[in-house]
């Protein structure tokens, strides 16, 4: 039979020619004829999982009767099927080895059942039948027939790409093939390959659908890759073999360089852009933050020096020479040495203020707080307490006070305020927050449509129930608080402005890591990382349980105990187990490092000793050994596959950006962004696709699936 290239362009649409045909297959193989309700692959689908993946109600009864009239010795209910999901693995593998075996006599377009039927296959758990049909499919070689050239060999030629390289089927007419100036950097030196095709046609096609702004319907690769409900692939899903079949990772490579990189790259660039934008707001923040400090500390200096000489010449001015006012209370000292207790005071009091003044900022006026603590510290109780005050009688305190304070407007008149006004009314960081703020509106708007799309898809459990999307929501939420704290659209303290800063850059390195896990040699060991945790988590239970206990239990017993005499201080040592917060430290800082110097004030405690003894032994020794062996198997055993399971999520990725980015028709104005990205654009979205494949790896894998088969 002759193939032109409008059979091959076709081969993935699912047209009402290829329904009426289907339906004569199955009259033929089940006998079905009343088929009036199948109009086209959606209903034929819907068809084929009501009347052979169900299992019939006699059937079922049956099996019922026979439990009850047969008597048995053992429990019938052990044996007893009824309640586990019936699959009729015969009756479909009846369907799809008709579909194969036309396949093999060029009748290709039958294969294209065999497409929307793998992801039903999938979610209703056919494991056998699934790995079946992949390793019916893995490594099928092109038919010589479909090379142009006419009594040509080209089974075997050179190639410089990477393993698995893939092209569209049919090439366009008229089009050359797809390069891009990423390609020469994935180049490989020359090495002999085999062109393969994956003989399911239109897995890779969208149905029809008119909505723009939310669009609606799957390819059959979506639902395929997105039947795994967790980020993580566990090896038991019955897509595993899919997702290791090297057809899929063709898949992959293939819708990766012809529109996945591009994608990746601008929104790793635009990411990029922002989180710049975004850390160099903060960063002129934090540099507005500090000269305010600096500003404030070298402002209260000068004030303190300023309360000292108005202090001293009060003191003067006052009663002139101490030593002939209260010669027998100051033994002739001189009147600096005599009023340094009361500076001391003085000094203390405006440090104190300005740290607690600080705290509030900017509610406050910061030069005036300093001022009048400076002014009000004259009145403080402890100066009424010092060696020089209490010789002193009442009212030549008075007046000693009120030379203080004439004395000290002059001096602060003096001081320069201009430093700490300039810092305080710096801009800052305002003017790039506000980009930022605009930019991320509009990437919150770009994901909300995205996340949209997904739920009215069906793909709303998947959505929330992976990590990776609250990091993200969380990420949104902190940077638009921040950003609004900081243009002052929120009142708050600048301590809490800088926590959520903190927060929000740390949160942005986080998703800034999630980009780069697309990149294979960053993405296999993120996966590895991430089943590390997941699998460890019983054992860091278990450790965060005995530091619980050991915390609870040593602050119970140091509370009742009173800490050793120190001989260096002449006086009791520090308890350091004042509070919980504090004893869980202690424990946590003793297991990672191994040293108890917190156990010090009660070394000569024995109990404390053997109690010392067991927490090592259990979490020093045995806890964090086992820990290392148990991580060490963990990666062993993921290691090996793990390449997989990043294929898989940047297969998943891929599938998102189909999702939101392709469009059902190609004259919207997102085209000129990404051109020929429509759904209906056979470059992006081809029948089929060819890739090249190791001739090596194809002649073992053949000849194991020939010796399999004996």
């Amino acid at each position: 039979m002759n193939y032109d290239y409008d059979y091959f362009d076709k081969l993935g649409d699912p047209d009402e020619k290829f329904i009426d045909e289907i339906k004569k297959v199955l009259e033929l193989l089940y006998g079905i004829k009343y088929m009036d309700n199948v109009k086209d692959i959606d209903s034929l689908m819907n068809f084929i999982q009501e009347n052979l993946m169900k299992k019939s109600i006699t059937n079922q009864l049956d099996v019922k009767e026979d439990l009850k009239t047969n008597k048995r010795i053992i429990y019938p209910e052990i044996y007893n099927e009824s309640d586990i999901e019936w699959k009729n693995d015969e009756s479909i593998r009846k369907l799809i080895d008709y579909c194969l075996k036309k396949n093999e006599e060029n009748e290709y377009k039958f294969m294209l059942l065999v497409s929307h039927l793998l992801p039903i296959l999938v979610e209703k758990s056919y494991k056998n039948l699934v790995d079946e049909i992949v390793t019916q499919l893995t490594y099928v070689k092109v038919p010589s027939k479909w090379f142009q050239e006419e009594n040509q060999n080209h089974e075997t030629f050179l190639s410089i790409h990477e393993e698995l390289w893939g092209y569209r089927f049919p090439k366009h007419e008229t089009k050359k093939i797809h390069s891009s100036i990423f390609d020469r950097f994935e180049k490989e030196p020359r090495h002999h390959v085999t062109l393969c095709y994956v003989p399911l046609p239109g897995l890779c096609t969208f149905p029809d659908d008119n909505n723009l702004l939310f669009p609606g319907g799957l390819s059959p690769f979506i639902k395929l890759v997105m039947s795994n409900d967790d980020e993580l692939l566990n090896d038991k899903h019955t897509s595993t073999k899919i997702f290791e079949s090297p057809f899929f990772h063709a898949i992959i490579k293939f819708k990766w360089h012809l529109f996945g990189r591009l994608i990746h790259n601008i929104v790793l660039l635009v990411y990029t852009t922002f989180f710049i934008l975004f850390s160099a707001s903060t960063t002129l923040d934090f540099n507005k933050h500090m000269n305010i400090f600096n500003a404030i500390k070298n402002y209260s200096d000068d004030v303190v020096t300023a309360a000292s000489k108005s202090y001293i010449a009060a003191i003067t001015a006052t009663i002139g020479n101490i030593d002939n006012v209260a010669n027998s209370v100051v033994n002739n000292v001189t009147i600096a040495e005599a009023v340094k207790s009361n500076i001391d005071v003085i000094t203390a009091t405006i440090y104190n203020a300005t740290l607690v003044a600080e705290a509030k900022l900017p509610h406050i006026d910061i030069i005036s707080t300093i001022n009048n603590v400076a002014i009000g510290a004259i009145n403080n109780t402890e100066i009424n307490d010092t060696m020089i005050t209490s010789a002193i009688n009442d009212e030549v305190i008075s007046i000693i006070n009120n030379n203080y304070i004439m004395e000290f407007n002059k001096e602060i008149n003096e001081i320069d305020v201009i430093p700490i006004n300039e810092a305080i009314n710096s801009i800052g960081g305002k003017q790039l927050m506000i980009v930022c703020i605009v930019l991320i509106v509009m990437g919150l708007l770009i994901i909300t449509r995205h996340m949209i799309i997904l739920v009215k898809n069906g793909f709303g459990k998947q959505l929330f129930s992976v990590p990776s999307t609250y990091v993200l929501i969380a990420s949104i939420i902190f940077i638009i608080i921040t950003g609004f704290m900081e243009l002052k659209l929120l009142d708050c303290s600048l301590e809490i402005l800088g926590t959520f800063q903190s927060i929000s850059i740390f949160l942005l390195w986080i998703c800034f890591i999630g980009l780069l896990c697309l990149f294979k040699k960053i993405g296999v060991f993120a996966i590895v990382i991430m089943h590390i945790c997941r699998r460890i988590w019983w054992l860091i239970f278990l450790l965060v349980t005995i530091l619980f206990a050991g915390t609870h239990a040593t602050m119970i017993l140091f509370s009742t105990v009173p800490p050793e005499f120190g001989d260096e201080k002449n006086a009791p040592k520090e308890n350091t187990y004042k509070n919980y917060f504090i004893s869980f430290d202690n424990e946590w800082t003793g297991f990672t490092n191994a040293g108890y110097d917190f156990l010090d004030p009660w070394k000569n405690n024995y109990y404390v000793n053997v109690i010392k003894i067991l927490f090592s032994f259990f979490t020093s020794i045995i806890i964090m050994n086992l820990l290392i062996a148990v991580i060490n198997n963990i990666y062993e055993d993921v290691y090996q596959r793990a390449y997989t399971e990043w294929s898989a999520i940047r297969a998943r990725v891929i599938a998102c950006l189909e999702l939101a980015i392709s469009l059902p028709k190609d004259d919207f104005f997102f085209n000129f962004i990404i051109p020929h990205f429509g759904r209906k654009d056979k470059d992006c979205f081809p029948p089929t696709i060819i890739y090249e494949a190791s001739i090596e790896k194809v002649e073992e894998w053949h000849k194991s699936k020939l010796l399999n088969s004996v």
